[in-house]
């Protein structure tokens, strides 16, 4: 249901049972796709509160932040305009064409991150990152890693019954952005600069910061997947 999804099992009136599952990504690499992306895609909502083609990569890794961790903590009350006054357009670098006159037409997640920086402390964050680890499990009934693609369809399939491997094994889609196509195989020179990227991201201090967050929880829920590799495994001998 996309990335804003998150707790609509709580509203849900019904009987019937509700369930969520994920796919994460490298953190660096996400950042990277998404940059990439940004820059011929800017009227994308993931877009529009900042120009890719105006910032380095770096500084677009600070923009984007730890979106997975927003995503998890997101409520659509930060996208009304009760929340206006916690947005503080000076925080954070944005697309000039936005201005304490229409702020509010800013991207919902961007808006958030502005709201939660302002309202929070960074303890207070810590604390809820700390309690995301500790239910990551608990809250997915399965979690796909983009770099184990086909084994996650098997999971989904296993899981939940329906022919995710028949729909969408062989895609992959949205996992090589770096050029123009969704082909599983990336070109030699994209990957090339993916690494070269990421290495670059790597060793930015501020980046790893903004990032730091997701970071943590994919290194968790990488190993949330290895667990639910096994027991797979184990059903199938």
């Amino acid at each position: 249901m996309g990335g804003y999804s998150f707790g609509v099992c709580d509203d849900l009136r019904s009987n019937r049972p509700c369930s969520y599952f994920t796919f994460l990504r490298n953190p660096y690499e996400r950042v990277i796709s998404s940059y990439v992306y940004c820059k011929r895609e800017r009227e994308d909502q993931l877009c529009s509160a900042l120009n890719a083609n105006e910032v380095t990569i770096n500084e677009w890794a600070k923009h984007q932040g730890s979106f997975f961790y927003r995503q998890l903590l997101f409520t659509p009350e930060f996208c009304k305009k009760s929340y206006a006054t916690y947005i503080n357009l000076d925080a954070e670098p944005h697309d000039r064409k936005f201005t304490i006159r229409n702020k509010l037409a800013m991207s919902c997640w961007f808006r958030e991150k502005l709201a939660l920086n302002k309202i929070t402390s960074r303890q207070e964050r810590d604390l809820m990152n700390m309690y995301i680890l500790e239910n990551l499990e608990n809250w997915f009934a399965v979690i796909g890693i983009t770099e184990e693609y086909e084994f996650s369809m098997k999971l989904l399939e296993h899981v939940f019954g329906l022919p995710f491997i028949e729909r969408c094994g062989g895609m992959q889609l949205n996992f090589n952005t770096y050029g123009q196509s969704n082909n599983t195989q990336s070109a030699p020179h994209s990957f090339t600069l993916v690494e070269q990227l990421k290495d670059q991201l790597m060793t930015d201090r501020d980046a790893y910061e903004a990032l730091f967050y997701d970071l943590q929880i994919y290194k968790k829920a990488t190993g949330i997947f290895v667990k639910q590799k096994q027991m797979y495994l184990q059903t199938k001998k």
